[in-house]
């Protein structure tokens, strides 16, 4: 946490991750920490909003300021739960995600 406020890392930057930036912006006890996306056009246009943004999903996960990790898709999740356990910080940080299938969920649990 920073200043009493929850720190986000987003993990895609399309349609619903520039959505979710706008709702978290209004949000008195968010904040965003950064934003990866695996295409660099799109960390470009993060940065040109003024976001901080890291250059690989890795060092997004290795930030020990970030507390909540939000996937625009599954799939992100489930490959930032898979990364978090490589580097030992599984289940220090809570991963959410929009797509929300069962199956996603439970393997995430």
């Amino acid at each position: 946490m920073r200043e009493n406020k929850v720190v986000y890392g987003l993990i895609g930057y399309g349609g619903m991750g520039r959505w979710h930036t706008e709702i978290l912006s209004n949000v008195s006890e968010a904040v965003i920490g950064g934003i990866y996306d695996i295409k660099k056009e799109k960390r470009e246009e993060a940065k040109e909003k003024g976001f901080f943004v890291y250059e690989t999903e890795e060092a997004m996960l290795a930030d020990p300021d970030i507390d909540v990790i939000f996937a625009a898709c599954d799939g992100g999740a489930q490959g930032a739960v898979a990364a978090l356990e490589q580097i030992g910080r599984d289940g220090e940080i809570l991963i959410c995600t929009i797509d929300g299938r069962k199956s996603v969920l439970e393997w995430i649990k």
